[in-house]
């Protein structure tokens, strides 16, 4: 494989986050976009990252040879000190996503160490996320684990 580099999304990605984002939604997340469905998200998501990118939304982007293979996206929120969140800060994972000829390589397993560092680094307390059954196994390897009172989220305390 060639050199692969992860990294923060920044504003010139917009369009990557947006094509990503569509292909994560249509891999079996929700029944397959229509064209005006996606128009649609197109001009939604586009908003949502102009107002909060490296703010409280944050995209790790994996590239070869300046393509964008994988991602996964944090949205970073404040709770009321309610179990178990040990703070205020929390962060939903969300869109781990890599395109099919690049799966099965470690890809989503570097995105996802990477953006748990980051989380430690801005003393985020926990991160939660909702995973399919097939992946749960997946999320535990990093220390996940299932809430039964919560159904699919899983969290992982920092």
């Amino acid at each position: 494989m060639k050199e692969l580099i992860i990294r923060k999304a920044n504003f010139t990605d917009i369009d990557d986050l947006i094509r990503i984002r569509i292909s994560f939604l249509n891999d079996g997340v929700t029944e397959k976009l229509s064209n005006e469905e996606e128009c649609e998200l197109t001009i939604e998501f586009k908003k949502y990252v102009d107002n909060h990118l490296n703010k409280d939304f944050i995209a790790l982007l994996a590239l070869i040879d300046h393509k964008v293979i994988s991602s996964a996206f944090i949205a970073i929120n404040e709770k009321n000190g309610i179990p178990p969140f040990s703070s205020e800060r929390f962060a939903i994972l969300t869109n781990v996503f890599t395109y099919s000829s690049y799966r099965k390589k470690g890809i989503a397993t570097k995105i996802i160490s990477q953006l748990i560092d980051y989380c430690k680094e801005l003393k985020i307390s926990c991160i939660e996320l909702t995973a399919k059954e097939t992946k749960i196994e997946f999320y535990k390897n990093f220390g996940f684990c299932k809430k039964d009172l919560y159904g699919e989220i899983m969290y992982l305390c920092l």
